[in-house]
């Protein structure tokens, strides 16, 4: 029991979904996976120019013009590349455009 709640009941109010969410096996609506698309490119563009530790503090941009950091650099990219690839469709953002902004090749 919690707070005078039976188990049961505090476990079944965890699991139910907030009003108007999607039930599991329906598709979001367009404008949420456009408004998640969005953010997601936000995020990878504010990136470029945000210091990243394993760059030995360099931000991408800076790191993409030191040779000794490009093959870091490159190993990044290809890993955001691939957790994009496994998203679902609808929620995948163009890694591209992060390797164009870098002048770098895949």
């Amino acid at each position: 029991m919690i707070a005078g709640v039976p188990a049961a009941d505090a476990l079944q109010g965890r699991r139910a979904a907030p009003r108007g969410a999607p039930e599991p096996n329906e598709a979001p609506p367009p404008e949420m996976l456009e408004a998640v698309r969005e953010i997601k490119r936000r995020h990878m563009l504010s990136w470029l120019d945000t210091p990243v530790p394993a760059l030995s503090g360099r931000t991408p941009r800076e790191a993409s013009r030191k040779p000794n950091l490009r093959e870091p650099l490159k190993l990044m990219l290809k890993e955001i590349q691939q957790l994009e690839e496994r998203a679902p469709p609808g929620q995948r953002v163009d890694v591209g455009v992060l390797w164009a902004e870098l002048t770098l090749e895949p």
